[in-house]
């Protein structure tokens, strides 16, 4: 496990050109459930029947929509797609168009622990809401006796490719001064080896 962390943080800290590094989280997304790629949507058009199916999110987080084509819905809530189905729809097609979206299917979303936890490994988000590093942590055990809480890291892929290390700062969470992180697919979390 020591030689699996310690190749992680070399390519971190070795190859910056691809990194880049805040200690701050960005800003908290709202709780409500994001549409992820994978996801299928229901969408009904009131008194439209050929406006009304099944749609799935595919990669580059796009569904394709009667009329309108591709349509960008990835990291929307359901009530922002209604709002964006209904505004492109009313701008050339329907007067008033009362749209309804429901998510039928959800994609297996998965993030990455590893280090000093009791169980590291790989695990799923719970369907139809958000997992936070707290509830990841108490889920593989709690840290270790081992553990550098203080050093636990989020490694979070960027829309542009790009790596970002996120320093989550458990203790102020832990202490309640500071929110919870919300946990994305395919983030790695890294809890070091405690330094003697």
């Amino acid at each position: 496990m020591k030689k699996i962390i310690l190749l992680i943080f070399v390519l971190i800290f070795f190859f910056p050109g691809t990194l880049s590094f805040s200690g701050e989280l960005p800003d908290s997304k709202a709780t409500e459930y994001r549409v992820a790629v994978g996801d299928v949507l229901t969408l009904t058009v009131y008194q439209e029947v050929d406006l009304t199916g099944d749609f799935e999110v595919k990669q580059g987080g796009t569904i394709t929509y009667p009329l309108l084509g591709q349509v960008y819905v990835e990291n929307l809530t359901k009530r922002e797609i209604e709002q964006k189905i209904s505004a492109l729809l009313e701008k050339d097609y329907l007067v008033n168009p009362s749209v309804r979206v429901i998510i039928t299917s959800y994609n297996i979303r998965r993030v990455l622990l590893l280090g000093h936890v009791k169980e590291p490994g790989t695990y799923d988000f719970p369907e139809n809401r958000k997992l936070t590093l707290l509830e990841l942590i108490t889920e593989a055990g709690g840290f270790t006796g081992y553990a550098a809480m203080k050093g636990t890291k989020i490694v979070r892929s960027s829309n542009d490719g790009k790596k970002i290390v996120i320093n989550p700062r458990i203790h102020e969470i832990i202490n309640g001064r500071r929110q919870d992180v919300e946990l994305e697919a395919g983030d790695l979390i890294i809890v070091p080896e405690r330094l003697f």
